[in-house]
Formats: structure tokens, sequence, C-alpha cells
């Protein structure tokens, strides 16, 4: 079967709104990458707090455990929410907040690893770091539709 030019127009017409049709909207990337940071904040959020306690009760080991256990919970949620494809046109966007939240995991390792030869003039000038990127990510996402990542 040969197709003429109008036949490959339309079969090129059909095509791109197919993928169109497969690329996720802003609202269905949001329903399945919010729960995951909803998780994610959770526990977070937990080992932060740990690690605070134990840094004011001067225990070093246990704080930069704490903060490794908030690196690697962080890791593995930006590692499921690298899985979910976001739709098209904010693709560029998504990738600057990922690797914004990639750069904040750093920063936790790096505190971790001050308080374990206990250099915290380092440590707090990641903690001003890791304060920094946060601002930026909720500038950078504040107002795309999340609840939790952001």
């Amino acid at each position: 079967m040969k197709l003429g030019a109008g036949g490959i127009l339309v079969v090129v017409a059909l095509l791109a709104t197919a993928a169109f049709a497969a690329a996720p909207t802003r609202d269905a990337y949001i329903k399945q990458v919010d729960p995951i940071c909803k998780r994610n904040a959770k526990h977070v959020t937990a080992a932060v707090r740990k690690f605070t306690k134990a840094a004011k009760r001067d225990d070093f080991d246990a704080a930069a455990k704490h903060l490794r256990d908030a690196a690697r919970v962080y890791r593995g949620g930006l590692r499921r929410v690298k899985r979910v494809d976001p739709p098209a046109k904010d693709a560029r966007l998504i990738d600057r907040w990922l690797h914004l939240v990639a750069s904040e995991i750093r920063t936790f390792e790096r505190v971790a690893s001050a308080f374990d030869d206990e250099r915290f003039d380092d440590a707090q000038d990641q903690i001003k770091r890791t304060n920094r990127i946060d601002k930026r990510i909720r500038s950078l996402v504040g107002g795309y539709g999340f609840r939790y990542c952001a």
C-alpha cells in the first residue's frame, strides 16, 4: 500500500495525537508524585528531628546516623519520583527541581560527615547551604501544585 502526501500527513497527525494523549498532564504528574513526597517528608522530617535532638545532646555519632538515615530515605524517594515521566512542557522545570533535591541530599551527607569528624564549622556551612537549596526548591516548584513536594 502506497501513501500519498495526504496519507502521510494523516499518519503523522495520528501519531502526534497519540503521543500527546499519552503524555501526562500536570495534574496526573502531581497525583503520582505527591504521595511519594508525602511518605518521604514524614520519614525525613522525623530523622532530621532526631538529628537535631542528638546534636543538642552532643551525641555526634547519633546525629550523623540520623542525618544519613534522612539522606537515604530522601534518595529513595528521589529515585521513585524520577521514574515518573513529567509533562513534556514541564520537563525542564522538573529536571531542575530534581537536580536541586539531589544537591540537598548531598549536603545532608556532608553535614553527617562533618559531624563524624567533629568539623562543626563545616557542618554549619553545609546546613546553611541546605537551607539555601531548600529555599530555591520552594521558589522553583512552590506554585506548581504540589502539596508535599515543595
